[in-house]
Formats: structure tokens, sequence, C-alpha cells
């Protein structure tokens, strides 16, 4: 799924090359170049930690889009799509999701603390929705 969306990513950016410059996109130059260069030369070159130190990633799973045609919209769809997100996180054994959402759309952020979602962190233009889900026991 990362792949499919790093793929994305860049059709996105080619077609719309403005959003290079976008505030958000600046810090993660770093990773979409290495990214880049790995799907152009097939060479897999582990990411430098900053300042000598030890980067700690910690996994989860992040919405990247999600949207219901207004013809389709308060038919319960929305609910339906998280519902199965969270399911589909936790079967990758994941126990934190993540989303951005723009600060003024409103409708949006109702809907994802309706769903559970909280602010993790405010950005100049956008909020970090974050929301912990349980992880599957194996077998059940």
């Amino acid at each position: 799924m990362l792949q499919h969306a790093f793929s994305q990513a860049i059709k996105g950016l080619l077609m719309h090359p403005w959003l290079l410059f976008n505030s958000e996109l600046v810090p993660h130059y770093t990773f979409l170049w290495r990214n880049l260069k790995r799907k152009i030369t097939g060479k897999v070159v582990p990411a430098k930690p900053a300042g000598g130190k030890a980067n700690v990633f910690k996994p989860y799973c992040g919405l990247v889009v999600i949207g219901v045609h207004p013809d389709f919209r308060g038919k319960g769809f929305a609910q339906l799509l998280m519902a199965e997100f969270e399911k589909r996180a936790i079967e990758l054994q994941q126990s934190e999701l993540i989303l951005s959402v723009k600060k003024n759309n409103t409708s949006a952020i109702q809907a994802y603390n309706k769903f559970g979602w909280s602010i993790k962190e405010e950005q100049p233009v956008t909020f970090v929705m974050q929301k912990k889900v349980g992880r599957m026991v194996a077998g059940g």
C-alpha cells in the first residue's frame, strides 16, 4: 500500500508541481528523493540518522485520501470506509492511525471526531489527527 501511495504522490506532484513548495512537504524532501532514487536505480540505501543518533520509527497507518460523492453523503458510507480502514490497520498489527485534515474542513473534523479521532498536532494549515485501535490477537 505504501508503494502505491508513493507512486500516486509522485504522479500528483508531476501533475501539480507547485505542490512541491507546500510548507508541509518541504520537510519530507529527503524521504521523497531517497525513494525516488530507489525507484529509478532499484537500490535500497538505509536512511542516515540525523545528528548521529538513530531515528526511531514508530509504525502507524496513515489515511491519505477519503471522500464520498455528494450524492451518497449522509448514507453511512464514510462510516463503512473508516471501519474498513481500521480493520485493515488492525490486520497489519498497527495500533495508531494518522490523517491530516485542513483546519477549515469543519465537517470532516466533526466526522472524524464522531469516529473517535482526536487532534494530535496543529500545523499551519492542517490538523494531524490520530486514533488508537486495538491490535488483533493471532487466531482471534
